[in-house]
């Protein structure tokens, strides 16, 4: 009917009675199942409890099919993996998150991560999450041409064949370099050729070699996939 607007109400009945067992929850909010060892792996939690006295929330290592790593030690750990808190902290919810130091789990081994949290009556609850530290490409090789030449006039050509991974790992880049050195050192400063890119092949001028005895220059390639793993070849 025209200009009458119509309401209804519906009721619903709900009985509640007093909380018999305490309320914990511990959730993995995000992690990359698969990730490069040679960055720093962070696992982000949410922790909640309704525990009047607080809880302890702690990371163990569960399970790994390599040497199992210490995770009290600050050389393997980004920060303590335990630490108490109280109920104000653990009403509204909270990230206790894991951070593992970057070139310490081994590539292609699962490790098992889990977190505990435990009140101060001993209820526990936890949650776990298995990681995949991923291989780094393989099996290529790396040349540059010509084996001699003249600084800035000789134009070299740096070539970086065969190179493989898992194919969700695609696609692979390649990031040349060079060195005032005698052979190169990755720790050690060095200058780009070119951009990182996926073209596998390049070319170049290249400056004298001033500190080494036959003014050499040292050349190589960080051969890299869609995780950030990285092989160097020189």
């Amino acid at each position: 009917i025209n200009g009458i607007a119509k309401s209804g109400t519906a009721t619903v009945y709900v009985h509640v009675t007093a909380a018999m067992d305490l309320n914990m929850s511990v959730s993995i909010l995000s992690s990359e199942g698969v990730y490069s060892a040679q960055t720093d792996l962070i696992i982000n939690s949410l922790v909640d409890s309704d525990a009047s006295g607080g809880a302890t929330a702690t990371w163990t290592l569960q399970s790994a099919a390599a040497a199992a790593i210490d995770l009290t030690s600050s050389a393997v750990v980004l920060a303590p993996t335990t630490r108490p808190f109280s109920f104000g902290e653990l009403s509204s919810g909270l990230n206790f998150p894991l951070g593992i130091r970057s070139d310490v789990l081994t590539p292609g081994v699962p490790y098992i991560f889990r977190l505990t949290v435990e009140d101060s009556l001993g209820n526990a609850i936890f949650n776990e999450v298995t990681i995949s530290p991923n291989f780094p490409p393989v099996g290529g090789t790396f040349a540059v041409t010509p084996s001699s030449g003249f600084a800035f006039i000789t134009e070299f050509d740096f070539a970086a064949f065969n190179w493989g991974d898992s194919v969700e790992d695609y696609p692979i880049e390649y990031l040349f370099v060079y060195q005032d050195a005698s052979s190169f050192d990755a720790a050690a400063n060095y200058d780009q050729v070119s951009l990182r890119d996926s073209i596998a092949t390049t070319s170049s001028l290249l400056p004298e070699g001033v500190t080494t005895v036959s003014s050499t220059v040292a050349c190589a390639v960080f051969i890299s996939d869609y995780w950030g793993a990285t092989s160097t070849a020189e």
